[in-house]
């Protein structure tokens, strides 16, 4: 008999043993990971359905990625903008004077 014990199996009388913590962890981890997806819409046993999640995760990160640098450069056109309207008002007086 060398196969492992399935959790049902598991004698409640005695201490639970690493291997009986690991079986029930991974099983929970299972259980709770088949939840997730099923919230999401995504049938775990689909290569398709599958596949589609992670083009979705994909496009998401790139646009992610988009707005990033979107955000990047809009500052930057503030500050040139900043920067060349003190320069603007500084040659001015100058001038003025």
């Amino acid at each position: 008999m060398d196969r492992e014990p399935k959790v049902e199996e598991i004698d409640r009388r005695r201490p639970l043993r690493k291997e009986d913590v690991e079986e029930i962890a991974e099983l929970c981890a299972e259980k709770a990971i088949q939840r997730m997806f099923q919230l999401l819409g995504v049938d775990i046993f689909s290569q398709e359905s599958v596949n589609n999640l992670r083009a979705d995760l994909i496009h998401a990160h790139s646009m992610r990625k988009l707005t990033e640098r979107g955000y990047i450069t809009a500052f930057m056109v503030l500050v040139g903008a900043a920067v060349t309207g003190l320069i603007t008002i500084a040659v001015s007086a100058f001038r003025s004077h």
